[in-house]
């Protein structure tokens, strides 16, 4: 930029302390161009991360709804003529048929804007998404000890940790060995645990690994944002996850919510 200086009114020449005013007001409206430069590229950044963040998680789901429909198309050789095998079998094509039209759905809008919430009902939404598990092994099973426990959140990208965990669960443990699953409530909040009798992870695992995204212990198999993305949500709901765990016994995951007064 420039600056057109008129005559002055004052009878005086242009000196060295004019020439420092007009410096100082210089290197004043560069500040304020580099500082709307950065912000400009600090928000455009955000933006990116935004989009890439989102773009992992929906390629962690996918994949799991893949592994999922992949156990269908494996099974499926075997159990063509049982009429209930062909019942589940399109049921849990449906369902992850209807699960990915919303993923596509959620990436043509703007990722940047929270998802809608609503009311789900705890047990039920555990019981369908443990049904959907179950074509896994070991098949877990589910223990309500209270029903009617309501909260505010995401139907399917609650469904969606819940069930990454259990996976992980079954991952973690023989087809011989257990993974439960348990809802119960303590004054006004709500606790759901993931219980296997796997082989378990130590104090030091849990620590440094287990929440740090893009480590996973699965190799190509696994994208390391699981259990940090099942971290972040529940978070974001206002909860907490708490890990217990022995090397050689098994893993208890345990989710806080608190509960809905809406119906």
């Amino acid at each position: 930029g420039f600056i057109i200086l008129a005559h002055s009114p004052a009878q005086h020449h242009f000196n060295w302390e004019d020439s420092d005013l007009v410096k100082t007001a210089g290197r004043q409206v560069a500040v304020h161009l580099a500082q709307l430069e950065a912000s400009q590229g600090l928000a455009e950044a955000k933006q990116f991360e935004a989009r890439n963040r989102m773009s992992s998680y929906v390629m962690h789901d996918l994949k799991n709804l893949i592994a999922q429909l992949s156990l269908v198309v494996t099974n499926a050789g075997k159990h063509r003529n049982n009429p209930r095998f062909m019942e589940d079998a399109i049921a849990t094509v449906d369902n992850s048929v209807q699960k990915m039209n919303r993923l596509l759905e959620h990436l043509r809008s703007d990722s940047t804007q929270t998802q809608e919430t609503e009311t789900i009902e705890l047990c039920a939404t555990l019981q369908d998404v443990v049904q959907m598990m179950s074509s896994g092994k070991p098949v877990p099973t589910l223990d309500c000890q209270a029903r009617e426990i309501r909260i505010l959140a995401n139907r399917d990208r609650f469904g969606a940790i819940i069930g990454h965990l259990i996976r992980n669960a079954q991952d973690a443990t023989a087809d011989d060995g257990r993974v439960i699953v348990r809802l119960f409530r303590r004054n006004v909040r709500a606790t759901i645990e993931i219980q296997d009798t796997g082989c378990g992870m130590d104090s030091d695992f849990i620590k440094d690994r287990l929440f740090r995204p893009f480590d996973s212990t699965k190799g190509k198999a696994g994208m390391g944002i699981g259990v940090y993305e099942s971290r972040d949500y529940i978070h974001k709901l206002g909860g907490d996850l708490e890990v217990l765990s022995r090397v050689g016994e098994g893993t208890t995951f345990r989710i806080h919510l608190t509960i809905s007064d809406q119906n």
